[in-house]
């Protein structure tokens, strides 16, 4: 069978075959009304991590489609995972006030304030 070498007018740009999302309404879309415009365009323009937000612009307006969306989420949640996985945790830092005082410490401590009550001729001898 033959194919016919002159094209389809008709059929539409690849990009078109999914959802367009104009950049203003990611927030609208990702259910969270309050993430700002200027954010959308840091993730489009410097990423999170490492990972970069891909767009496309039709005229004067930037859109992303709904699969690259998802695709940058899921990617995001990966490195998030990776990273906390290969983090190694905070050294434990002991408060010296829950330490608590030395046997020797504590007597020395208590034999001086009896001392002091002593002095003042608040404790008998």
């Amino acid at each position: 069978m033959l194919t016919d070498p002159t094209p389809n007018v008709n059929a539409s740009p690849p990009f078109l075959h999914d959802e367009l999302i104009p950049l203003r309404e990611i927030g609208k879309t990702l259910g969270s009304p309050n993430l700002c415009y200027a954010t959308a365009w840091r993730w489009a323009l410097r990423g999170v991590r490492g990972i970069i937000l891909p767009t496309l612009k039709i005229g004067r307006v930037r859109y992303v489609r709904r699969s690259d969306l998802l695709a940058f989420g899921e990617a995001l949640a990966e490195k998030a995972a990776a990273d906390y996985a290969t983090r190694t945790p905070a050294p434990v830092v002991p408060n010296p006030a829950s330490r608590g005082r030395s046997a020797a410490t504590r007597e020395r401590d208590l034999q001086a304030a009896k001392d002091r009550l002593r002095k003042r001729g608040l404790l008998s001898a």
